[in-house]
């Protein structure tokens, strides 16, 4: 079985990390190279391959809770206006101007067969982070990337200040508009404004 090589500078002599394409990546998680028997989970972040650090309990809560107020939420909409969605947990998102393929804690896409590729940014109406020790990547790096992509709205839930941070009209590798609301204050999908979430549900 093959192992991921490592690039060297020839001018410097350090180590830096190999680039990868997306074909590349699927390859490597179809022969087996990237494998989830170690309990381990990958992600492309601009051809780079990382490890994603496993989850701590409290993060592991607050998603569910998310996740329990995205399907009721998506189950009382009945607006004949709002568009049908599906809601992804953890699942891979293909953000193909950024060469990465990553995993959002949440995300609403349009409702189709993705039996044979991943949803794209096109496709990705709202994508959400959980943020404990990741916080400062996702607000920085992984904000960047959903931007430079395309994602229309972005959400970061953030534990440490019990708060949400909304993102939304992505330009360049910058979000247009950049919001925080407290946990008391409800905030409504751009896609599907006939639901809401107070992220005090969030924080028991």
């Amino acid at each position: 079985m093959s192992t991921l090589p490592e690039s060297k500078s020839s001018l410097t002599g350090i180590s830096v990390p190999a680039r990868f394409s997306i074909e590349q990546f699927d390859e490597m998680v179809s022969s087996g190279v990237l494998s989830d028997k170690d309990d381990k989970r990958y992600q492309l972040f601009r051809g780079e391959i990382r490890y994603m650090t496993p989850p701590n309990p409290l993060h592991d809560d607050v998603l569910a809770l998310l996740t329990d107020w995205a399907f009721s939420a998506l189950a009382s909409v009945s607006s004949p206006t709002d568009p049908l969605l599906q809601i992804r947990n953890q699942g891979s998102l293909d953000l193909r101007p950024g060469n990465s393929v990553v995993m959002p804690d949440l995300m609403l896409v349009t409702k189709q067969d993705y039996s044979s590729q991943r949803p794209q940014a096109s496709d990705c109406v709202l994508a959400i982070e959980v943020s404990d020790s990741s916080r400062t990547f996702d607000l920085h790096e992984k904000c960047e990337l959903y931007a430079l992509s395309g994602v229309k709205e972005y959400w970061v839930v953030d534990i440490p200040n019990r708060c949400l941070i909304v993102h939304r009209s992505p330009a360049g590798n910058r979000y247009g508009s950049i919001e925080t609301y407290d946990e008391r204050t409800e905030v409504h999908p751009e896609a599907v404004p006939s639901i809401g979430l107070f992220a005090a549900i969030l924080f028991q």
